[in-house]
């Protein structure tokens, strides 16, 4: 008999949609898309992560990173600074084991499996952190260690804001750099100066994830905790407004659950809870919030969102600037049931309170 040997062959491919006026969505054109489109040009390509910035998008494999779209500061191809409407593969990054990408309008940044930083694009605002002399980098270029203050530690988490930069090293210190309009970069200061290399920002807490908005940074601690800091006058800091002023200029801990995943969009903020259930503030508008067809409302606190607690188990979120998704199993959440009825009874108070 002859022995057959079976194999699995995982099909994989890359979808996008919505504006692409920049060609940011790699299909070749610039008309806006509403459903989902295959992306050709990564056809067998085993894309591990991707990005979106406010008009230019990245793709990482197992050894290449590809980019597309607005390219004014050389934010996806070194050699022109016209749009790319297909996926330019970064040749300085080839061989890179991406942990994370990210995008903001006019940067971008790989963070490496080895604890490495790589920045190019746009940096007026000092959102490269390479120093006031650095404004563009035309290619992906590390971020050196001798660039920060008393450590030369890995870094274990990156995130772009729209024109700032966060970072969080292996021992959970938090670095920012960049824009600081209304203390985004959390270092205890009411001014709009830039910062254009890492600054040290005092965290009592050890971090373990960091996500950079428009407008306010949020830090995710080892232990599920949530630090916010910047401007939080729709909401997105998830501080009552009698509590706090509109600007936040430390990082200030956010009443709520502990938590396992956290984003940031333009005027919003999700989290997900250890328990698998979803929690949104910030600007209800364009229904991102998830609260329902009739509630629009500016929420100031952490809200579960209900319609995912009965069906679903949420494991990560993302915040756009005007939408959100998630990635969920499906089953209902992993919690004492009594407790989920006490937590919904209480947002149940806290929401008539605000209405």
């Amino acid at each position: 008999k002859r022995r057959v040997r079976a194999r699995c062959v995982t099909i994989q491919a890359t979808y996008t949609f919505g504006s692409n006026q920049w060609g940011q969505l790699a299909l070749g054109h610039t008309r806006q898309t509403n459903k989902p489109s295959f992306v050709k040009s990564l056809k067998g390509k085993q894309v591990t992560h991707v990005a979106c910035g406010r008009s230019h998008t990245l793709f990482a494999t197992k050894s290449e990173v590809y980019g597309c779209g607005g390219n004014g500061e050389h934010q996806v191809n070194e050699s022109t600074d016209d749009e790319v409407l297909t996926p330019y593969q970064l040749p300085t990054l080839t061989g890179i084991l991406v942990k994370r990408l990210s995008c903001g309008v006019e940067h971008s940044l790989v963070l490496g499996h080895c604890g490495e930083v790589y920045m190019w694009g746009g940096g007026s605002e000092g959102q490269l952190g390479m120093g006031a002399n650095v404004s563009e980098l035309l290619k992906p270029t590390v971020l050196q260690k001798s660039l920060f203050q008393f450590t030369d530690e890995k870094i274990k988490d990156a995130s772009c804001g729209y024109y700032h930069t966060g970072l969080v090293t292996q021992s959970g210190k938090v670095f920012t750099f960049g824009e600081n309009d209304n203390g985004k970069l959390g270092l205890g200061e009411d001014s709009d100066d830039t910062y254009h290399v890492p600054q040290p920002v005092f965290l009592v807490d050890v971090a373990e994830r960091i996500c950079c908005g428009n407008t306010c940074t949020a830090v995710m601690t080892s232990s599920g905790g949530l630090y916010m800091c910047g401007d939080g006058q729709r909401g997105q800091l998830g501080f009552a407004p009698n509590t706090l002023t509109k600007c936040v200029y430390t990082l200030t801990k956010v009443p709520c659950p502990p938590i396992v995943d956290i984003s940031v969009g333009e005027g919003h903020t999700a989290v997900v809870s250890k328990s698998g259930h979803l929690y949104t503030y910030g600007d209800g508008r364009h229904g991102k919030l998830c609260h329902g067809d009739d509630n629009f409302a500016t929420l100031h606190s952490p809200y579960l969102v209900e319609s995912f607690s009965t069906i679903a188990t949420v494991q990560t979120v993302a915040c756009g600037g005007c939408h959100t998704m998630v990635i969920a199993q499906a089953g209902r959440p992993f919690q004492d049931e009594s407790k989920v009825s006490t937590a919904r009874s209480k947002e149940t108070r806290k929401r008539s309170k605000i209405k």
